[in-house]
């Protein structure tokens, strides 16, 4: 059975060889796969790069780097990364979380469990 899969990067994307290559096996077999990461670096905000739909934190703060890369910091408790993980969940109807840093691994059990089991 084909999944949806999202999985959530701590850091910026591209380039992280371990995401291209689980990616890469991963479509190999037909999944669907969808990337939540961090923007640091101010790219566009949704982009198809190897067959990834890369999500990226919106950065709203355009003159202030400082206040993006603190309400970009990839902790658990981090509202943005809270709200825009519930949105992909819900737009996209993801089947799967694939957390890849452990400082988001609690909000993943949190929202794996609360969405995806009880759907």
């Amino acid at each position: 059975m084909l999944k949806k899969i999202c999985m959530i990067l701590e850091k910026d994307f591209p380039p992280d060889i371990r995401v291209e290559k689980e990616a890469k096996s991963l479509r190999a077999f037909g999944h669907e796969i969808h990337l939540l990461c961090r923007n640091k670096n101010r790219k566009i905000d949704v982009e198809s790069f190897l067959g990834i739909t890369i999500h990226r934190l919106y950065t709203f703060l355009k003159d202030s780097s400082r206040l993006n890369v603190l309400f970009s910091t990839p902790l658990f408790f981090n509202p943005f990364w809270f709200f825009h993980l519930i949105f992909i969940i819900k737009k996209y109807k993801i089947d799967v979380l694939h957390v890849h840093d452990l400082p988001l691994a609690p909000l993943v059990i949190f929202l794996g469990r609360f969405f995806l089991f009880w759907l």
